[in-house]
């Protein structure tokens, strides 16, 4: 049998504000995803029930009754039932239970209940707490009909006088007085109405009055989010209706803020952040303003405080931050005016914290403050470059601030034995401390010059305060002895240079003639029928400073073959081997007088057997240009047609002939008619621009904008652009009709 029974009901409620995004998720939602069932020999429960029960006779059940059944040894043990509503409700019971099967009640009055249904947990503990038994997640079964205590039916808020007044109306099934909070949320804060109130079975009105002094003093604008609070009921309520603090204040206050930069010099940088606090105030008065500013990390840029005469109504006050005070901290925007206070005849009568966040600035956007700035200057006579080994150095120490620096220690020294120091009183504004050293018949050093280096002077700029120099005397390079070459015409002629540095400078290398092609220190001449003779010439290998030359020969021996029957345009190079067919003459143009440029050089009688740009030219103009690759295809230039518009007719070029292999080109079409800004563009071979039609309609015709608003409307395969010289410059071109519209 059970021994005597100890029951002990607790209510525990726990009401939690938690500000959530659309995303996030509650610390009772997470827990409610896991379950912690424990179970142990001492106890487990066989059996759990719930019901509801009518304890006053009134006809309404008014009790949840949850019942379990348990099954354990001889001993003491405490029952927690925890009951999840909107709140948490617990009930905790201690028993002392013989060996076997036993029983208990858990109940819960309604009056505290807001839902149908709930979930319950089960832990079960021994005398010292430690943890028996553990059941989570039970569901209970589903009521419909229970008595309540409170049941909230309408908020109504209005102003009253210089008073804002809301009133709820309360439904109860309870006489009594209760405790009771409503909450006013604003900005991540709260306002707290407390009054016991004396509630009857029936309806009741709650009312609430939130004075004017609170509402200037917090500066509640906008809606409020309402929570009620009755005895151990919460309900959230509608949010209340817009309140403007304005509309209640009596005393002067602080309205609005704004920022802006002024420059009073005109030197491109800020002397002053003004920062503008709308003020309206109640009497005409001197008033006083203080305010502190800080940067986003808490470092404070400057304590403001000021007075100023303001006229009743509404005033636009100008508080400025000294600019050059922004600078010397190095702090950086945007500013924050953490708090601000507004006093009239020494009393406060407004304050707001954390009231406004300024725009973006840059410390360097600000004047720097007047302040003494010492630099290195140094010139080194050059001599060293080509091999002299006398040298002069100059060094000055310059103050180039606006103040006059104080006790300066200047030194200057290298790294073997030379030291000179020198303190000196004043360096004014503008003034220097010059130095001259020659050196003789020197080996490589190095020369530092430092001012300050204690810092002991405060100064506009710390970079500038050291330089310092590496002297190295230069040697020239040696360029290795080169042979004479002898090779038939029509093969390739390669020509290797080499040659050594002692200072480990980095050389480039030349060769005077113009068809061997340089590849850093690596020369090619694809020779042709036409290059036979000999040539002398000279090769170089430079440091930039000093240089080495090399003479030698080149033969270039012409096998006396007949010409080629297989060049058509004459370049020594036969068709089946030439990747340039045809020459600038084979062009076919009434409008154009061209030249035509591979990789920057006009000769076209070379082999080609890589991608390279093309360019054709008129008048040294570009006309059209593109990549392509010769290691694949031919350029044939035999059939190629190209013509502009004729004098008075509209920009147009027309290109056709020229086959590119899938290659996309950029053309540059003359900009006449400056009230066109479009152009059109027939994708397709046409033998006359007479075939686009007037509004760019037909089949294979783009219309594209050249202007901004190209970037709005439909997209086409192609752009364009106005570029200098009264051009337009087209790319991704396939084929090349096109014509001002």
């Amino acid at each position: 049998m059970a021994k005597k029974v100890i029951f002990l009901f607790i209510f525990l409620f726990i009401f939690v504000m938690v500000l959530s995004t659309a995303h996030s998720i509650s610390l009772r939602e997470l827990i409610s995803r896991y379950i912690f069932s424990h179970t142990s020999a001492e106890i487990s429960v066989v059996n759990h029930a719930d019901f509801m029960v009518d304890k006053d006779n009134n006809g309404v059940n008014d009790t949840l009754v949850i019942e379990l059944t348990t099954n354990s040894t001889d001993g003491n043990f405490i029952f927690v039932v925890n009951l999840f509503d909107q709140y948490t409700l617990t009930n905790v019971t201690n028993m002392s239970l013989a060996a076997g099967i036993s029983s208990l009640n858990a109940t819960f009055s309604s009056i505290y209940l807001t839902q149908p249904n709930f979930n319950y947990s089960i832990k079960i503990y021994n005398l010292t707490h430690s943890l028996k038994y553990r059941e989570d997640k039970i569901p209970t079964q589903v009521y419909r009909a229970y008595e309540k205590a409170f049941d909230v039916l309408d908020v109504n808020d209005y102003k009253d006088g210089k008073s804002h007044v809301f009133n709820i109306t309360l439904n109860s099934s309870v006489n009594g007085t209760f405790k009771t909070v409503l909450f006013l949320h604003y900005n991540n804060s709260a306002v707290l109405l407390k009054a016991d109130m004396p509630i009857s079975s029936s309806l009741n009105s709650l009312v609430y009055r939130l004075d004017n002094k609170t509402i200037q003093s917090k500066h509640l604008t906008g809606s409020l989010n309402l929570t009620l609070m009755v005895g151990n009921r919460v309900f959230r309520l509608d949010n209340s209706g817009n309140l403007d603090f304005r509309d209640y204040a009596e005393s002067a206050y602080i309205s609005g803020f704004s920022d802006v930069g002024v420059d009073t010099d005109a030197d491109a940088k800020y002397d002053i952040l003004q920062i503008t606090a709308d003020t309206w105030v109640a009497n005409g008065n001197y008033y006083s303003f203080t305010a502190v500013l800080h940067d986003l990390f808490g470092n404070i840029a400057e304590i403001k405080n000021e007075s100023f005469f303001l006229n009743q109504g509404s005033n636009a006050v100008a508080l400025s931050f000294n600019g050059s005070g922004i600078y010397s901290k190095k702090l950086n925007g945007p500013f924050v005016v953490k708090q601000i206070a507004l006093y009239e005849s020494n009393v406060l009568v407004d304050s707001i914290n954390d009231a406004y966040t300024t725009n973006y600035y840059e410390f360097n956007e600000f004047d720097m403050p007047n302040l003494p700035d010492l630099a290195v200057f140094a010139s080194v006579s050059d001599g060293y470059h080509y091999g002299v080994n006398n040298v002069s150095i100059n060094i000055s120490f310059r103050n180039t601030g606006s103040m006059h620096s104080f006790n300066v220690l200047t030194e200057i020294f290298d790294n073997s034995s030379l030291y000179l120091s020198k303190k000196s009183n004043v360096i004014g504004a503008g003034s220097e401390v010059p130095y001259q050293i020659e050196f003789l018949n020197f080996s490589d050093f190095e020369i530092a010059a430092i001012a300050d280096a204690q810092n002991s002077v405060d100064e506009a700029d710390e970079a500038n305060n050291a330089a310092i120099f590496v002297i190295k005397l230069n040697h020239v390079p040696e360029l290795e002895g080169i042979g004479n070459i002898t090779i038939n015409a029509t093969k390739k002629i390669i020509v290797n240079l080499s040659a050594h540095d002692s200072d480990g400078d980095n050389l480039s290398f030349k060769i005077n003639h113009s068809k061997l092609s340089a590849y850093g220190n690596l020369f090619e001449w694809n020779t042709t029928v036409n290059d036979s003779g000999h040539y002398h010439l000279a090769a170089t290998a430079s440091d930039g400073f000093l240089s080495d030359y090399g003479m030698f020969g080149i033969t270039i021996i012409n096998t006396s073959k007949p010409a080629l029957e297989n060049d058509l345009d004459k370049d020594g190079i036969s068709d089946e081997l030439d990747k340039v067919i045809g020459n600038r003459s084979s062009i076919n143009s009434s409008t154009f007088n061209f030249e035509i440029h591979i990789n920057g050089s006009s000769n076209l009688s070379r082999y080609f057997n890589q991608t390279l740009k093309v360019r054709f030219l008129s008048n040294k103009a570009a006309v059209i240009e593109f990549d392509f690759d010769f290691s694949k295809h031919a350029l044939n230039l035999t059939n190629v047609t190209i013509d502009k518009q004729r004098p008075g007719a509209k920009g147009s070029l027309l290109v056709k002939g020229l086959n590119l292999h899938g290659s996309a080109k950029t053309a540059y079409v003359d900009w006449v008619d400056k009230r066109k800004d479009r152009v059109c563009i027939k994708d397709k071979q046409i033998s006359s621009i007479n075939e686009i039609s007037a509004k760019c309609n037909k089949k294979d015709e783009y219309l594209v904008y050249c202007n901004f608003l190209r970037f709005f409307v439909r997209k086409v395969p192609y752009t364009c652009s106005h570029i200098s010289g009264n051009k337009y410059m087209i790319k991704e071109l396939s084929h090349s009709g096109t014509v001002q519209v």
